[in-house]
């Protein structure tokens, strides 16, 4: 049994530090490219393009180039519109306990579908990696799941719940001391109310420049610039303009990158600046090239051609803004991303369904299987026990045999059994009074057993035996027959069985007491004789003493 146990630590053990090393960084390259990620993506990036990812031995590396790959592209806006190397780190990690690294995986792979347009798989993956927000301690990679899930509802226009996103992303960056981060989460909540309320638009981003210190200028510039539609919307170009032409000083050369100029275009062609308007939607055109899904270009610029008197233009381009918005609605009504959230949250109940009654049945089988090693180890543990009691009554039946042959035998055998055979008949007598009253003993060994007791404690085996030991010790008993005053048959008979040699267990037995009367017992003759007149005492207790050492 011991051996089993042992075996099961030790397996467990070597599967512990299995696991705990499988979850370690092996390869040199991929650490120093995770040193420096944060601060230097363009480096990290340029190290992880000299790896050969093929060459990784393990399975781990491998997973892991992918997720640092994405992590460095997506840092330099680089945008991956391609799933297919991500989901080998979502493959991998899916069978290990790092949290972590799942959520990360199964972010960089909503982003690359949310990046190609497939809004769909987006969503489900991104839900994917949210049900592991509560499993990590990282506060900056829950913002960066709340995000990713944000941005996916506000391009499909669901503006209520993009917002309830943009909140705890708000809540886990700060946690995080992500200012820039938190500063431009607040900004995107902000457009969450353009479609809902211009005001609370504006209010948020008034609220967000007074109570902070933004030193970055590329973060002012894009605060600048979201004011830019809906003041439009409002009717305030001035005040747009005014904010445009901030949001252009502090983003410089980045202008381009961040500023919505058919929203720009939209403020001149109020105030009458026709050429302005013009000027902005042609930069518009030159940095997009195709425009062929740009609504906002096309109603702007049919709004531009109309102030021309241009009318018969102005309306073919307002036809070809609203085919652009009727066949973005056909395509966003045909993936629906509430269907399809509502759908991924049903086959999530479904499988912890079925997973919850697999793990029932291997709960069951486990326990199974447990019962049955157990049974059969009980089994062949009683088996070896019952085996052992065998061989111990055959080997106690043949020296009782032997002992009862011997028991009345002439002085030189009595010297014999004195000094040799009393060691056998302690052991048997050791070993009997622990099983005398279990079930296990055979009734025919017990009942011998209890015959040899018998003649143990008979008048004509006591008187050879204290015989053989006045012989032998000096005449010690004589002596204390004749020596010390009210000593009965009783006490002379515990004395000879305690100078002849007998162990405790079997003085108990042949006397028929317990051990504590027989602690008290010797104690008691042993004051007697302390006590007492005897010529002796001497040599009484000397004898006495090396009883009592036994």
């Amino acid at each position: 049994m011991k051996y089993y146990i042992k075996y099961a630590i030790l397996s467990a053990i070597l599967l512990l530090a299995a696991s705990c090393s499988s979850n370690q960084v092996t390869d040199e390259r991929l650490l120093a490219v995770e040193n420096i990620m944060d601060a230097r993506p363009d480096s990290a990036l340029q190290l992880l393009q000299n790896i050969d990812y093929n060459a990784f031995d393990s399975e781990r590396d491998k997973a892991l180039y992918f997720i640092y790959l994405y992590q460095a592209t997506d840092k330099l806006h680089i945008m991956q519109s391609t799933d297919s190397l991500i989901t080998i780190s979502c493959n991998y990690f899916d069978g290990t306990d790092e949290n972590l690294r799942k959520l990360q995986s199964y972010y960089y792979c909503s982003k690359a579908n949310f990046y190609g347009k497939n809004y769909v798989k987006a969503i489900t993956k991104a839900l994917d990696g949210e049900m592991y927000v509560s499993k990590i301690d990282d506060p900056y990679w829950k913002a960066k799941i709340y995000e990713l899930l944000a941005d996916i509802y506000y391009y499909n226009y669901h503006p209520e719940i993009s917002n309830t996103y943009r909140i705890k992303c708000i809540d886990y960056y700060s946690q995080a001391g992500k200012f820039l981060n938190t500063m431009y989460a607040t900004a995107d909540r902000a457009f969450c109310y353009y479609h809902i309320d211009c005001d609370s638009m504006l209010l948020i981003l008034d609220e967000c420049l007074k109570n902070n210190i933004i030193e970055d200028s590329i973060c002012l510039g894009f605060f600048h610039e979201a004011y830019i539609r809906p003041l439009n919307k409002l009717e305030r170009y001035n005040e747009s303009l005014l904010h445009f032409r901030e949001a252009k000083k502090y983003l410089g050369k980045y202008a381009d990158e961040y500023i919505e100029y058919p929203g720009v275009a939209w403020a001149f062609i109020r105030i009458h600046e026709l050429d302005s308007a013009k000027k902005y939607l042609d930069r518009h055109l030159a940095i997009k090239g195709d425009v062929s899904n740009d609504d906002m270009y096309h109603n702007m610029y049919s709004l531009y051609l109309s102030y021309l008197r241009k009318y018969e233009d102005a309306y073919e381009e307002y036809c070809t803004s609203i085919k652009i918005i009727n066949n973005r609605d056909r395509l966003l009504s045909k993936n629906d991303i509430g269907t399809v959230v509502s759908e991924y949250h049903s086959l999530k109940l479904q499988a912890e369904k079925v997973k919850a009654s697999y793990n029932r049945i291997i709960f069951v089988c486990i326990i199974l299987i447990m019962s049955i090693l157990i049974v059969t180890l009980f089994i062949v543990y009683r088996l070896k026990y019952k085996e052992k009691i065998r061989n111990f009554e055959n080997e106690m039946l043949e020296l009782i045999r032997k002992n009862n042959e011997d028991l009345l035998l002439k002085q030189e055998e009595i010297e014999r059994i004195l000094n040799t055979r009393y060691e056998e008949l302690n052991g048997l007598f050791d070993n009997y009074y622990y099983i005398k009253d279990t079930k296990d003993i055979n009734s025919g060994v017990n009942k011998c057993f209890n015959q040899m007791m018998e003649q143990c404690k008979s008048r004509e085996y006591l008187k050879k035996l204290e015989e053989t030991i006045n012989q032998y010790k000096q005449n010690v008993l004589s002596k204390i027959r004749e020596q010390v005053k009210d000593i009965n048959e009783n006490e002379m008979m515990f004395l000879s069985l305690l100078f002849s040699g007998f162990s405790l267990r079997a003085v108990c037995l042949i006397a028929g007491i317990n051990t504590t009367n027989y602690y008290t017992k010797r104690r008691r003759l042993k004051l007697k004789i302390e006590n007492s007149d005897a010529q002796d005492k001497s040599l009484i207790m000397a004898q006495f003493e090396k009883i009592s050492n036994r």
